[in-house]
């Protein structure tokens, strides 16, 4: 299988979310629009800015990245420790919550992905097995 690269039309459309990203972060950050993650924040947040930057870094032999990846570039490992503080917080919450952990080991065997509100409580039905008595 051949690998397919983006154009560099696309990776120019990439490099302008990028830039109007690190505008919406740097206001976060001037508590301007509140916190990151917030439902009524509009943009993406840090983990969708750092795939930019590597999605940009990885094909700068096919394409010249501006000035949104020249600015980028000191933010990315601030964008890095941040997502790593992210996995901490959330393998620790899975480490204190056996519930939460069951069920994350049941949305990587479903291929479902785990929603903002869902019971991690088990009980009556939660197996998702069906009996009927016979």
């Amino acid at each position: 299988m051949t690998a397919s690269r983006p154009t560099p039309e696309a990776l120019k459309k990439v490099e302008d979310a990028l830039g109007r990203e690190q505008q919406l972060l740097a206001s976060q950050e001037k508590g301007v629009l509140g916190t990151a993650g917030n439902p009524s924040n509009p943009g993406l947040g840090f983990g969708s800015a750092l795939m930019m930057y590597w999605l940009i870094s990885g094909n700068r032999g096919s394409y010249r990245p501006g000035a949104g990846f020249q600015q980028a570039g000191p933010q990315a490992q601030v964008w890095q420790r941040g997502i790593d503080e992210q996995r901490r917080s959330v393998s620790a919450y899975a480490a204190a919550n056996p519930g939460y952990g069951r069920l994350v080991a049941q949305s990587n065997r479903s291929g479902t992905p785990v929603t903002a509100g869902q019971s991690v409580r088990g009980g009556f039905g939660a197996s998702g097995k069906s009996s009927s008595a016979t």
